[in-house]
């Protein structure tokens, strides 16, 4: 009965949730699933203490948990220890090659120690995977739980790389990819809008722009955008009408504040 009640709460309040799970675990000590999701959710309340304690007793009671080994992966992908995180993303795949959260990570591990190549092989990889498994019905939840992830920030992860590489056309390409997958990712739109911005097509560069201030109307950095735009454009007086509007809605530089 405790595990029913945490269920409904993990999204909504995860410190009530963990105390739950704490009585859960309490009855069925030896339940590697309960053990998983406890330390999930002191992760989210930031002990990381006890998520890490209970993720390796996950492990020990089910070595084969894929879901808790990149779970434990997040933990040290999160404070910028790579290597181990890689190799908990690695083991992961072992067992689920088709897991497509933790093939994503180890493609970001990829990214950030200096192998471009790998990382841009995985996310390829993780794109493939939705996409031949988007056409199939009647999955397990199991299934559907290796399978749940927005690929479209996948998609985005990989055209930013190619970004970065400088290989224009190909980070274009999968921007729209991201795109398509989900037309509401405002950052494949604000991406695109820089590409066009770079390659002086400052029309498309508005067109895209304008859809990623629309989608995200809170977020400076796509206002800050179209005012470089219009202003490349000749439009300054829309470029100040921007700014100012900028100054009341986002009084605080993003770096200063709390939340960042």
């Amino acid at each position: 009965k405790y595990k029913i009640r945490a269920d409904k709460l993990l999204d909504q309040d995860p410190v009530l949730a963990v105390a739950l799970y704490k009585k859960a675990v309490g009855y069925s000590p030896n339940d590697y699933e309960y053990r998983q999701t406890l330390g999930e959710l002191y992760y989210l309340t930031g002990d990381k203490i006890a998520s890490l304690k209970n993720l390796k007793k996950s492990l020990e009671l089910n070595p084969k948990n894929p879901f808790a080994l990149k779970s434990m992966g997040q933990l040290y992908f999160n404070d910028g220890d790579y290597g181990s995180a890689l190799n908990l993303f690695l083991k992961s795949l072992e067992i689920e090659p088709h897991y497509l959260s933790a093939r994503h990570f180890a493609a970001r591990c990829y990214e950030y120690t200096g192998k471009p190549e790998a990382a841009l092989s995985e996310y390829k990889n993780v794109i493939k995977i939705k996409n031949y498994f988007s056409h199939l019905t009647n999955l397990s939840s199991y299934e559907k739980a290796l399978l749940d992830m927005d690929v479209s920030q996948t998609a985005n992860s990989s055209g930013f790389l190619k970004l970065k590489l400088n290989r224009l056309s190909d980070a274009e390409y999968d921007f729209k990819e991201a795109i398509r997958l989900n037309s509401g990712n405002a950052l494949a739109y604000s991406n695109l809008a820089s590409i066009y911005f770079m390659e002086k097509k400052y029309d498309k560069a508005l067109e895209y722009g304008k859809t990623a201030a629309y989608l995200e109307p809170n977020d400076d950095l796509h206002v800050k955008n179209l005012i470089l735009i219009y202003e490349k454009m000749g439009d300054r007086k829309t470029a100040d009408e921007l700014r100012n509007k900028s100054k009341v809605l986002f009084p605080v530089p993003p770096d200063k504040r709390k939340n960042k």
